[in-house]
């Protein structure tokens, strides 16, 4: 086939923990009446010796997932595991459809500093673009306050 387009995009999160994945989204304008099929490639990726000010010490437990045919609703606890104060906390959501293929992500930024062994709780609510969302997952990180 013919490339439509080659874009880079950066993923979501900081830092990918192991086994764990990233999302990315990238916006391809000026397609119309084509068939397309995505191809991305892992250009660059480094191993993280020393965190910095990054913080990784959240737990996200207690979650409930209401699933409706075009919104998700996700509440949450996330803990502050570690021995430091964790602040610009942010949530990332990835939802899947019943292919596994990602069919939307969403950012949520806590609004406060959470202290060693305090918990915050969250809800918010997503409407992913692509297919109906039937699992999802949730990586929680931050930085040393």
């Amino acid at each position: 086939g013919q490339a439509m387009a080659q874009l880079s995009a950066w993923v979501a999160v900081g830092v990918i923990p192991p086994g764990e994945k990233g999302p990315f989204g990238v916006l391809v304008e000026g397609v119309t009446g084509t068939v397309a099929y995505p191809v991305a490639s892992v250009i660059s990726g480094r191993t993280m010796n020393d965190p910095g000010t990054r913080y990784l010490e959240l737990v996200v437990s207690e979650v409930t997932v209401e699933f409706a045919e075009e919104q998700v609703v996700i509440t949450g606890q996330v803990e502050n595991v570690g021995a430091a104060a964790a602040a610009d906390i942010t949530l990332i959501t990835t939802l899947y459809d019943a292919q596994g293929h990602v069919s939307g992500y969403h950012q949520f930024n806590l609004p406060d500093p959470l202290p060693p062994g305090a918990q915050q709780p969250f809800t918010f609510t997503i409407t992913p673009p692509g297919n109906t969302a039937t699992t999802y997952t949730i990586l929680a990180q931050g930085h040393r306050n």
